[in-house]
């Protein structure tokens, strides 16, 4: 269950229906994930300022249900484990329950024909930093058009069928829990918010949610 970090998106009460998730869906419910590559310099926050989120969430579910559910954040891998902010990490890791990392191999140094080869290097990097108590996959995904990354990887529907399968069939070391594939859906072709190209084509799905290939997944 995610929450937002942002005030303007209504957090109060996004926080109120995460409190109430957990009332009504006690066995559903394993955890809350504060915020989403949003740490400084990516985002505008500093680890205190989510820390201060993570630490209202856990009081908040405490004294409405009684339950201590695991409460932490999602960021990307260039955040969790850049030295430059290093000490940041280390405080927000020691706060948080859950370390979400989102991991996308073709915005890097993918190669198609050994799939995993990156992200199996940078999964290891967060668990030799982090361990793997805490540490989860929240995102990963390849897009099937909208042109090349700025590292030159092609997009395409079956490079990402070829990724996709390859993520099912990935055995991480020390993984804990499910690992999350972003996205079900294309995004709407209005939408620019991430500008055009390969944000808008991620999904399983297009927009329209028909299907882009029956071996898809």
């Amino acid at each position: 269950l995610c929450v937002s970090t942002q005030s303007t998106w209504g957090y109060k009460s996004q926080v109120d229906s995460a409190v109430e998730a957990v009332k009504n869906y006690p066995n559903t419910i394993e955890a809350i994930l504060v915020g989403n590559e949003n740490l400084r310099p990516n985002g505008p926050y500093s680890a205190d300022q989510i820390i201060a989120r993570i630490n209202g969430i856990k009081q908040a579910v405490k004294s409405a249900t009684g339950r201590d559910v695991p409460v932490g954040t999602v960021q990307r891998i260039s955040e969790w484990v850049n030295d430059g902010i290093r000490g940041e990490t280390a405080k927000l890791a020691a706060a948080a329950d859950i370390l979400g990392v989102n991991i996308y191999p073709f915005f890097g140094n993918y190669d198609p024909n050994r799939p995993t080869d990156s992200l199996n290097a940078q999964w290891n990097l967060m668990i030799s930093r982090y361990g793997g108590a805490k540490v989860r996959l929240t995102e990963t995904g390849h897009p099937t058009g909208g042109g090349n990354s700025p590292s030159g990887v092609a997009s395409s529907l079956d490079a990402s069928i070829r990724y996709y399968n390859a993520v099912k069939n990935w055995k991480p070391q020390q993984a804990n829990g499910p690992i999350f594939w972003f996205a079900m859906y294309d995004r709407q072709p209005a939408d620019n918010s991430l500008g055009n190209g390969v944000e808008k084509n991620f999904g399983i799905f297009r927009f329209d949610r028909s299907q882009k290939s029956s071996q898809f997944p």
